[in-house]
C-alpha cells in the first residue's frame, strides 16, 4: 500500500500438482478430523443460519477454449467447498468483529435489509437460482454495521490479501491493532477504499463479461436447451447457472422444459426462450 510498510515484488508461482475441489474431498475423507471438519462447518453454518443469515453456496462457471471450440465446465459446491467457505466466512466475522471491538476504521460490507422471503432448502433443484434472487445490495463503509445476509454483527473480507486490494488494507489495519504496524486514520481508509473497491468491480465485471460473451457465443449455436422454470417467464439453465434467460411465454414453476432460442443479446448477456412442447 504505497509508503505503508508494504512491498510488492514480481513472483512466479508454479502448482506442481493441481488439486480440483473433488480431489480436495477426496484427500480430506482420507484425513481422521475429515467428519469433525464437516460437523465444525454444518456448526458455523447453522449458527449463522439462526442469526437469520442464508447458506451461500454458488456453482463454479469455467470457460475455456480448445480447438477453436468453447467448452463450460460446471461445478455445484461439495462439502469440500462448503467446508472451505463457511470457514472464511467465520475468519472474516470474526476479523469484523476484532475491528469494531477496536474501534479501528476498515472496509466493512454492510447489507442491512432483512431477507423476508422463505429460503430453500440445500436439495430444491432450483436452490441456487433462489439463493440468488434473493441477494440484496452490498455497501461498503468504514464504519461498522450488520450484514444480514451473511447473519453477522460485523463483516469484513480479509482473507485473499494476494488478489483483493481491499483485504490488504483490513490486514493492515489488524495487524496495527496487534503492534505490528501504525493504523491508518479513517480518511486514508475511505481514498484506499475507493481505490480497492473500483480496481475489484473492474476485475470482477471484466471476468463476469469475457464468460457471459464466450456462454452465449456457444449457445448461439445450440439448437435446443433444457431449463427449470423459477417464474411464470423466468428460467434456470443447470447447465450455464449463470446466464439470465427468459421465456416468450407463461410457464409452470418448477417444470422442467426443452427450449429453442428465440433471441440472444450479447450487450444485455441475456437469453429469450421459447418452450418446445
Amino acid at each position: 500500500i504505497r509508503d505503508y510498510s508494504y512491498s510488492f515484488k514480481v513472483a512466479r508461482v508454479i502448482n506442481k500438482h493441481k488439486m480440483s475441489y473433488k480431489d480436495a474431498e477426496g484427500k480430506l475423507r482420507e484425513m481422521g478430523i475429515w467428519e469433525k471438519l464437516v460437523k465444525f462447518a454444518e456448526n458455523l453454518r447453522d449458527m449463522r443460519v439462526k442469526r437469520g443469515g442464508i447458506a451461500l453456496y454458488s456453482p463454479f462457471v469455467k470457460v475455456y477454449i480448445k480447438d477453436n471450440e468453447v467448452f463450460v465446465d460446471v461445478f455445484y459446491p461439495n462439502m469440500a467447498v462448503k467446508l472451505i467457505t463457511e470457514l472464511m466466512i467465520f475468519y472474516n466475522i470474526k476479523a469484523g468483529e476484532f475491528l469494531a471491538k477496536h474501534h479501528v476504521p476498515a472496509i466493512y460490507r454492510i447489507q442491512d435489509q432483512r431477507i423476508e422471503k422463505e429460503i430453500p432448502e440445500e436439495n430444491d433443484p432450483l436452490y441456487y437460482a433462489k439463493i440468488k434472487n434473493l441477494s440484496r445490495p452490498v455497501r461498503s463503509s468504514t464504519e461498522p454495521g450488520p450484514n444480514l445476509t451473511i447473519g453477522a454483527e460485523f463483516y469484513v473480507r480479509a482473507t485473499s490479501p494476494i488478489r483483493r486490494y481491499s483485504d490488504v488494507i483490513n490486514q493492515h489495519q489488524i495487524l496495527s491493532i496487534l503492534g505490528y504496524l501504525e493504523a491508518l486514520d479513517e480518511g486514508t481508509v475511505m481514498e484506499e477504499m475507493g481505490t480497492a473497491l473500483s480496481g475489484e468491480y473492474k476485475n470482477f465485471k471484466a471476468q463476469r463479461d469475457r464468460t457471459n460473451f464466450l456462454i452465449l457465443y456457444k449457445l448461439s449455436r445450440e439448437k435446443r436447451l433444457r431449463g427449470i422454470a423459477i417464474s411464470a417467464r423466468e428460467v434456470f439453465l443447470p447447465e450455464y447457472p449463470i446466464i439470465n434467460a427468459r421465456s416468450d411465454v407463461d410457464l409452470e414453476v418448477g417444470k422442467t422444459y426443452d427450449f429453442e432460442i428465440k433471441k440472444l443479446s450479447f450487450t444485455k448477456q441475456s437469453l429469450t426462450l421459447s418452450p418446445l412442447e
